[in-house]
């Protein structure tokens, strides 16, 4: 089995004295001269916006509605017999009135 070292901080290392950097304080110095440069307010007053234009008409298609006719209601005369069908039921000859259906198919 492996001995590992002990994970508890050694309190000597937290407060010896570093050695001074001065490359992270330059960075962190031009980053703040950055951001302040970048909030000042402009000498240059700012553009007032466009308006918008106004928005497009658009054309609608009208809207298409299939109509299905009523089915047509009538006679039929079928080997000289007369009943009472639809124009698309009748096998045979349609009528709209019964008496011009009796006169034809009767003969």
């Amino acid at each position: 089995m492996r001995d590992f070292p002990a994970m508890e901080p050694n309190l000597d290392d937290l407060f010896r004295p570093k050695r001074f950097r001065l490359q992270p304080v330059i960075v962190i110095l031009l980053l703040c001269v950055l951001g302040i440069w970048m909030l000042w307010p402009s000498s240059h007053p700012h553009r007032t916006p466009r308006p918008a234009p106004p928005p497009k008409k658009t054309v609608t298609s009208p809207l298409y509605v299939t109509v299905v006719p009523e089915e047509e209601s009538g006679w039929c005369c079928v080997a000289g017999k007369v009943s009472a069908a639809s124009r698309a039921a009748c096998k045979g000859t349609f009528f709209a009135k019964e008496e011009e259906a009796q006169k034809v198919c009767g003969k």
